[in-house]
């Protein structure tokens, strides 16, 4: 009888190919959970500051809806008088929306336009005026720019005439 004996396993050829397989794969599954984690960031930065000029934009609709009456002196900048009688202003200074000077905006937002306009709205046989705010600018992280627009149209509450 002749004896025939099977030896199982891997030869060392074997191991060192699929150990070079794992490698390859294992590099590139890393690759994209870092790429994955760096625009997350990116996200994460945009949003907070899409959220930053959102909280501007919320500041100016609110002074213009509790405010008693407004003028435009130019079409870039807005005069609100308040309930207590204060006149408030927004308008870009170096990029940043302000209110009397003291900016309301990050300063990783360059605001380039900030526009307001009168709007006329006819409802229920009264004539009631809105304003239009419009705000576009670019947002720049790691050298990347994201641009912006946003808008919003305003009516005063408590309007004298």
């Amino acid at each position: 009888m002749i004896n025939k004996s099977k030896k199982s396993g891997f030869t060392l050829i074997e191991m060192m190919v699929s150990v070079a397989i794992f490698t390859v794969v294992a590099v590139v599954v890393s690759v994209g959970f870092v790429n994955l984690s760096l625009l997350n960031k990116k996200a994460q930065v945009n949003r907070a500051l899409i959220d930053n000029v959102n909280l501007a934009m919320d500041v100016m609709t609110f002074k213009i809806k509790e405010g008693t009456s407004y003028s435009f002196t130019s079409n870039d900048q807005l005069t609100v008088t308040t309930l207590e009688g204060d006149e408030v202003t927004f308008k870009v200074i170096d990029g940043q929306i302000t209110m009397n000077t003291v900016p309301i905006t990050s300063q990783e937002v360059d605001i380039t336009t900030l526009e307001f306009r009168s709007l006329k709205a006819i409802k229920l046989n009264t004539t009631r005026e809105k304003i239009s705010i419009r705000v576009r600018g670019t947002i720049e992280y790691r050298q990347t720019q994201s641009e912006f627009v946003l808008q919003t149209d305003v009516s005063q509450r408590n309007r004298v005439n």
